[in-house]
């Protein structure tokens, strides 16, 4: 059960699977993870269905729902704690862990607040993988666009995506205007790349 940031209300309990009611369950259970340009682990859901990440990226991306919030270890190493602990009076002995919520890599001295702040939420490049790391789930391009695949733009973007999963007459793979697709007997669309300049195929909608 993950914790649910909710406006004006402190924490509150939610279970996961309420908030996506009626979708897909395969997408909303599928673990990936998203990092920046760099390669900094942003946010994702990890093996044992927990939500990981800072609470930035929880209310931007994740619907407020986050088990494993971004910390630091008292040698500076960067890491994830509980957030049911950090709620707790007391944290003096939290265990500061992998994004998988198993694997103990030192103790909690902080939140961390330097990856909101060097990496800002709906703003920084990501890209989302699958948990076995071979395929694009959603992610931000340099020019501001979201791109998603099948139902995880409903997911975690809650629909805003303006790139939406396509592919073309050719089988290439890649996304579409979701404004193309809006407009009436446009005829032939491009099938652009993640960045949503470069075209790799064309599709008849």
């Amino acid at each position: 059960m993950a914790v649910g940031l909710v406006a004006g209300r402190g924490l509150a309990l939610q279970p996961s699977a309420e908030i996506y009611r009626g979708l897909n369950r395969d997408v909303v259970l599928a673990p990936f993870v998203a990092r920046a340009e760099d390669g900094t682990e942003l946010f994702g859901l990890n093996d044992s269905g927990q939500y990981f990440g800072t609470k930035g990226y929880a209310v931007e991306y994740l619907a407020g729902r986050l088990d494993l919030v971004a910390c630091v270890g008292e040698a500076g190493e960067r890491g994830y704690c509980c957030y049911d602990e950090l709620d707790g009076e007391s944290t003096g002995d939290i265990g500061l862990y992998a994004s998988d919520g198993k694997t103990v890599i030192g103790r909690f001295a902080a939140v961390d607040a330097d990856i909101d702040g060097s990496y800002p939420p709906g703003e920084a490049q990501f890209c989302a993988l699958s948990g076995k790391g071979n395929s694009v789930l959603l992610g931000l391009n340099a020019a501001g666009q979201h791109y998603a695949a099948a139902d995880y733009g409903e997911v975690y973007l809650r629909g805003r995506e303006e790139l939406v999963a396509a592919v073309g007459s050719d089988g290439n793979g890649g996304y579409v205007l979701r404004s193309d697709l809006d407009v009436v007997g446009k005829g032939e669309v491009p099938v652009y790349a993640s960045d949503g300049v470069t075209v790799v195929d064309a599709i008849n909608p």
